[in-house]
């Protein structure tokens, strides 16, 4: 048992979450829509499994504001699960598959 909660424990200890946010100038006003995608990356991110998401069709005929991509704690808890089944030796492919949150933040016409 203990060698199974210390390794989970270094597997959420030593995964984290990161956030990055791309800002497309200042808004005209404060109503906002916010639409979110699931983007999937490969190979320690070097690799795209999906096409790149465009903010300006997304938002369509309104502008985009930001973009925010998102490694959420969901992939922590899942790198953990495949540890605990595949043992320490996963934690050299638990980077194979990434999944992100990505957020398009856009400007409401009117």
């Amino acid at each position: 048992m203990k060698p199974t909660l210390l390794i989970l424990s270094l597997t959420v200890a030593l995964s984290g979450c990161a956030s990055i946010t791309f800002d497309n100038g200042t808004p005209k006003t404060t109503a906002t829509t916010t639409e979110r995608q699931w983007h999937h990356n490969a190979a320690y991110d070097l690799l795209e499994l999906g096409s790149p998401i465009d903010p300006v069709a997304v938002c369509e005929e309104r502008t985009w504001l930001s973009v925010r991509t998102q490694h959420p704690f969901s992939g922590a808890v899942a790198t953990g699960i495949a540890t605990y089944v595949f043992g320490p030796g996963a934690l050299l492919t638990t980077n194979l598959w990434a999944p992100q949150n990505v957020a398009v933040d856009c400007q409401e016409q009117g």
